[in-house]
């Protein structure tokens, strides 16, 4: 703060030389030396800003010259504005006074007080009023010479300066230093460059609508709405508010006024749904309220300059953030990726006991594209997975798995409903009939239940039953619903010996009916394999979609094989 004399035509230096970085670029490609392309580049940047505030020296002086021929208008149409709000008013005093009982008695005049005295200053002598004239300019020219030199030398001696960062962090660090420094540089220098062309054709195309409704000086608001847009938030309203003021002003009645209003209005509309996300991609990876603390900061730090330059500087944060580990703090709380991945935020919503929120969070994730089975895969047998984890380290208490769990249940039978209500054509007929039985605890359970799902929206016949039956109660339902195939639910860390044991009694009893192990660790489980099904006659899964296509293929072979039967008999 104290040193922005210093800072601020340095950081301005720095975007400056990242905005003409490309243009350099391309005459580079015409084999002209770099200096001279530089020298080039620089002058006519610079030449334009000079002519730019030469020109609305102009356009505001010759505004100001016209500003009391339109005082008569505005008066009159503040005057028609005043009159039925100072109506409104005297009958909310008058309602006021009656409810306490009507006017109070005058109050006595109060003595005259003394005299105000006021003492003028006389006019300042002409070597004071040159000075304070001439003061500001000086400083700004200087500042205006720094930053054309800092810029010429930062173009030039670009590649020089990116070494002596690289020999700064150290040789170890190469590949950490070179993806900060290319992705804070031509990220920043790319989105400036594109924000500066955007904002130029927005003042254009601004400049010619006013032109078209006759406001006047309809160059000077294109270019005031082209340079205050580089504001984040506040530039925009005062680029538009600032020709609906003097269209107020100069036109009488209020179709005009109205025209501009609305001409504003659908410009930004457009720029901002269409225009910029077509031209910015995926922008600047900040997120909103980054943005708004940052351009508090930065303003706090260097007034308007600093305004300015919020959001570039923010993203060259971001960029370090995301690749030096001590820093990855900053990419957390200036990034827009969700903090969370879905199943701890799905997790800790079911922990804080807000159930609704944990629904609303899937269901996005549904109508964002993604497909039920994608959701119970990649999200709820994360959240089971975690909720079974800490119950055996003992960190969730008995009633709080329970109503985690309830809850749960609740969830994936609403969104089996609703993906069956959004299903795009008819499923497939399959003839088996195929039971998902959980090796061990609830999350077994409400495993078993997601494949039971999934298996019903693809057409078979599917069940599942609770954990809490015994083993002889689950033979019992097999024979029930006289099953054709057979699926055990696990999700480590569950009690895989309970897997083994219901195994074995279900080959035992049945035979050679199909039984699947589905083990959703998501990885690789050969080495427990010979642990849960010891005479290696198991379909062994990972996932609920490898668990659907074994389904598939064996009931396939099951109708085959029926098909068979039927033809020799």
């Amino acid at each position: 703060h104290l040193g922005g004399e210093l800072f601020i035509p340095l950081a301005l230096s720095v975007l400056l030389s990242l905005v003409l970085s490309p243009l350099v670029n391309l005459l580079q490609k015409l084999r002209l030396p770099r200096s001279l392309c530089v020298i080039t580049v620089t002058v006519l940047a610079f030449g334009a800003l000079t002519f730019a505030g030469y020109f609305i020296t102009v356009q505001t002086a010759a505004l100001a010259k016209k500003l009391p021929e339109y005082r008569t208008n505005a008066k009159t149409k503040l005057d028609a504005l005043r009159v039925p709000l100072a109506s409104a008013l005297k009958q909310v005093q008058d309602a006021v006074q009656d409810v306490q009982g009507g006017d109070s008695a005058a109050k006595p005049s109060q003595k005259a007080g003394p005299m105000p005295v006021e003492v003028v200053e006389g006019r300042p002598d002409t070597l004071k009023l040159a000075g304070m004239i001439l003061g500001p300019l000086v400083n700004a020219g200087a500042a205006f010479a720094v930053v054309f030199l800092l810029v010429v030398f930062f173009l030039i001696y670009r590649d020089d300066i990116r070494d002596r960062v690289i020999r700064l962090v150290g040789d170890a660090q190469v590949n950490m230093t070179t993806q900060t420094i290319t992705e804070a540089t031509q990220g920043v220098s790319r989105f400036l460059f594109l924000q500066a062309c955007v904002n130029a054709s927005y003042g254009v195309v601004l400049g010619l609508g006013l032109w078209a409704l006759g406001v006047p000086n309809p160059i000077l608001w294109g270019f005031f709405a082209a340079v205050l847009r580089f504001i984040p938030y506040l530039g925009p309203i005062a680029a538009g508010i600032l020709p609906v003021i003097l269209s107020f002003a100069v036109f009488p009645g209020w179709t005009r006024t109205l025209l501009v209003a609305g001409f504003i209005s659908i410009l930004e509309i457009v720029s901002n749904n269409v225009v910029e996300p077509l031209v910015y991609g995926k922008r600047t990876g900040l997120s909103p309220v980054a943005v708004i603390v940052a351009a508090v900061f930065w303003t706090w730090m260097w007034g308007g300059v600093g305004l300015v330059l919020a959001v570039p500087l923010t993203v060259c944060l971001l960029s370090v953030g995301k690749y030096v580990p001590s820093l990855r703090f900053l990419s957390v709380l200036l990034g827009d990726e969700p903090p969370l991945e879905p199943k701890v935020h799905v997790y800790h919503r079911l922990l804080s006991g807000h159930q609704e929120e944990a629904a609303e969070a899937l269901e996005k994730e549904l109508s964002q594209g993604k497909s039920l089975a994608e959701v119970y895969e990649q999200t709820l047998l994360g959240v089971l997975r975690m909720a079974q984890g800490d119950i055996q380290l003992g960190r969730l208490d008995e009633e709080k798995a329970r109503l985690i769990f309830t809850s749960l249940g609740e969830i994936i039978d609403d969104l089996a409903e609703t993906a069956g209500t959004q299903r795009p054509q008819e499923p497939t007929p399959c003839t088996a009939t195929i039971l998902c039985l959980p090796a061990s605890d609830k999350g077994d359970e409400l495993s078993a239940r997601m494949l039971a799902h999934l298996l019903t929206l693809k057409g078979c016949t599917a069940k599942s039953i609770a954990a809490e039956k015994l083993a002889g109660e689950a033979l019992e339902a097999v024979q029930a619903e006289h099953s054709d195939i057979l699926v055990v639910c696990t999700s480590p860390p569950s009690n895989l010996l309970r897997a083994r044991y219901l195994y074995k009694r279900l080959r035992r009893e049945f035979g050679d009916l199909p039984i699947i192990e589905g083990i959703w660790s998501g990885g690789d489980v050969r080495a427990i394999e010979g642990r849960i099904a010891p005479d290696h006659k198991a379909t062994l899964v990972t996932t609920l979609q490898e668990a659907e296509t074994s389904v598939d293929s064996l009931a396939r072979e099951l109708a085959a094989r029926k098909k068979i039967k039927e033809g020799v008999a």
